[in-house]
């Protein structure tokens, strides 16, 4: 089905491409292949060597909708390819693409009527089944790795978003958004990829809503420029009380850094009174201040007890309740974990 005027939104697709040739013709056809056609689609090359963008141009002249290709005069990585790409666009709703996955026929089309049945939901989302070079599935979701679970979608759905605040389960790759929020959303700060940054000014601004259906194959691969092991600071042998105590607290490191960056943001953004008192932003101050308090905590086990349990509400609904207030009164700690977390990484 082709993408109509009738049609009260239009369709923007942001593709990234970087020496991708060797997956980018399979994706290319499956948006082809797409039962809701984009009105739009603008690719951003960041400087390949390859013959990506020759691939780009056979696909645009065989596509039944404008397709914009983009040169960079010179590389400027995946997260701020895609902030160009996707202020490049001029639909109503904004899908993101990765170079190297696959979307299933209907990707565009349920998103887009998901968005219609939810007009309070700034994004929509869906899980993904994860395939190898090949593109054969390798039997595991991207929810099952970015931990998105069947109670952190209760949460979402009573209005509690700790768990957007906690993990970053969204991928940009299933991901479609207003383009209305499009102005506040970039620059993306410091630590944050393009889509947890996007997820994060839009489900402030309104609500998510997600698909459990994996319209997505996602492709893992040793080539990506960002992939799914997410932020590792923990030692690799922690045989030892002392390296067991240091993971615990550097788990809590970079959460708390990625909110010390995005928090003054929301500051500035135009909320309303009730938006930053409930849903996304909330969660996001209240995650921050949690994790400041543990972090903060003093070295001596004794003088922990207090604050601790002052903060037990805190530790029921950002953590895992009383299990992680034994856990931090047992790690060891030298008391300032809270200014090794603050300080931005060089």
């Amino acid at each position: 089905m082709s993408a109509t005027s009738q049609n009260a939104e239009r369709i923007s697709v942001a593709l990234c491409t970087c020496n991708g040739a060797r997956f980018l013709v399979p994706q290319l056809d499956s948006i082809l292949a797409q039962t809701r056609l984009p009105d739009e689609l603008h690719a951003f090359d960041d400087c390949s060597t390859d013959n990506s963008v020759e691939l780009l141009e056979q696909f645009a002249a065989q596509a039944s909708f404008p397709v914009h290709i983009h040169r960079n005069p010179q590389r400027l990585g995946s997260i701020r390819n895609f902030e160009q790409a996707i202020h490049a666009c001029s639909g109503t709703l904004i899908a993101l693409s990765d170079q190297d996955d696959l979307w299933h026929p209907d990707r565009l089309r349920r998103s887009e009527e998901t968005l219609r049945e939810h007009p309070e939901a700034g994004a929509v989302f869906t899980d993904g089944t994860l395939i190898d070079d090949a593109g054969d599935p390798i039997g595991r979701r991207l929810w099952e790795r970015f931990v998105f679970t069947a109670e952190d979608q209760r949460r979402l759905r009573s209005g509690d978003y700790v768990p957007l605040a906690r993990h970053r389960f969204i991928t940009g790759a299933t991901m479609m958004f207003r383009a209305q929020y499009l102005s506040w959303i970039s620059p993306a700060k410091e630590g944050w990829h393009h889509d947890g940054w996007t997820s994060a000014i839009v489900a402030s601004f309104s609500g998510l809503c997600w698909l459990t259906d994996p319209l997505v194959r996602y492709r893992v691969h040793a080539g990506q420029q960002i992939g799914i092991e997410g932020h590792l600071v923990a030692d690799r042998d922690p045989a030892s009380f002392a390296a067991r105590s240091r993971n615990h607290w550097s788990s809590l490191y970079f959460p708390l850094q990625q909110l010390d960056w995005l928090c003054p943001v929301l500051d500035d953004l135009p909320l309303p009174a009730e938006k930053r008192a409930t849903g996304a932003a909330e969660a996001f101050y209240t995650e921050r201040a949690f994790l400041a308090t543990r972090l903060g905590l003093p070295a001596q086990r004794w003088r922990r007890i207090a604050p601790m349990l002052r903060a037990r509400r805190s530790y029921q609904r950002c953590a895992m309740g009383w299990l992680s207030i034994l856990k931090d009164l047992w790690m060891a700690k030298d008391g300032g974990e809270l200014e090794q977390a603050r300080q931005k990484p060089a």
